[in-house]
Formats: C-alpha cells, structure tokens, sequence
C-alpha cells in the first residue's frame, strides 16, 4: 500500500515541466530512416548504399501525350464514315435519353376516362360540423 501511495503522491506533485523532462522522445522520421539505415548496413554490408543510389529495376513510368487523331481532311472514306457513324450515333443516343426522360412522369398521373359505376355528388345538406365565420345577412 505504501508504494501505491507514493506513486499517487508523485502523480499529484508533478509539474508539466517535470514531466517533459522525464519523457521518452519519439525520434523525427529523418532519425528514424538513419537509424534503419545504419542497422540495415550493420547486417547486411551490400545494402549499404544510399537510398538515392538505388537503381530501380524495369522500365519507368513516363508520362505520355494523349493518341492526336488526324484531321478530317487527312481522312480516306472508311475513316470518315467510321468518324461520321460514331458522331450521329452518339448524338442518336443523347436524343433518345433526353426522349425518354421527358416523357416520364414526375408527379402522379392524371385519369382523362370516368371511373365506371361510381357517381360522385356534392350534397348541400351534409354539413362537416364547423359554423361558418362570417354571419349570414
């Protein structure tokens, strides 16, 4: 019981000061990339090369220029119907999607035929039960 009451006493009497000074540091990823280096060649004297002197192995990614199409009138007759056929096509399609989206309905549906067998009447006796607001002259 007497080693628990010291460490809360210690616990209540630290100052923040005391505590950063008592701390384990967390090393700096710089520190910590050194660190492995010098264990890596430590262990294994053929790694011992700087990681900026690593060769890369295979070809490297280089970046490309987008496919340049030639011009239509560098085009022979396949080439431009081929060109011709893909522009009325695509165009066709944005039609039929514009077409068909119109045409849906966005709120309920409205019958135009009577509804067979059933008569609808407004009877002035039925009364819903409120006085009107206004007094009658």
């Amino acid at each position: 019981m007497d080693q628990q009451d010291e460490i809360w006493r210690r616990f209540l009497e630290d100052s923040e000061h005391a505590i950063r000074r008592t701390a384990p540091r967390e090393p700096s990823a710089r520190e910590r990339i050194e660190a492995a280096d010098q264990f890596r060649a430590a262990y294994d004297p053929s790694a011992s090369q700087a990681r900026s002197e690593i060769e890369a192995v295979g070809d490297l990614w280089q970046p490309t220029a987008a496919p340049v199409r030639p011009p239509w009138r560098t085009l022979d007759g396949r080439g431009r119907l081929w060109r011709a056929t893909r522009i009325v096509g695509t165009v066709s399609a944005l039609i039929a999607v514009l077409a068909t989206m119109s045409r849906l309905s966005t709120g309920p549906t409205l019958r135009t035929e009577p509804h067979i067998g059933v008569t609808l009447e407004q009877s002035e006796e039925a009364s819903d039960g409120l006085r009107p607001t206004a007094p009658s002259p």
